[in-house]
């Protein structure tokens, strides 16, 4: 329910990734570079709560749909 990937064209972003979006995911796409972090998720399975734009970092913050006490911390890194 969650795909990270990274040097995800910034420019191409849409038309890249397309098939997951129509597949039912959303994404949070990294604000700098020319390659970036893109983290997709399922909203019918997680809650996105918040997102931070570090150096080569995006980390996020997700509730689970079915029990919103329950948090997942995903940080998904370019090295």
């Amino acid at each position: 329910d969650i795909v990270c990937v990274q040097e995800a064209a910034g420019d191409t972003f849409a038309s890249d990734f397309e098939f997951l979006h129509a597949d039912g995911y959303e994404s949070v796409l990294h604000k700098k570079f020319r390659f970036r972090c893109a983290t997709f998720y399922r909203p019918s399975a997680f809650k996105l709560l918040s997102v931070a734009h570090e150096d080569r970092a995006l980390v996020a913050k997700f509730a689970s749909a079915s029990d919103p006490s329950l948090a997942l911390f995903l940080a998904n890194v370019h090295l």
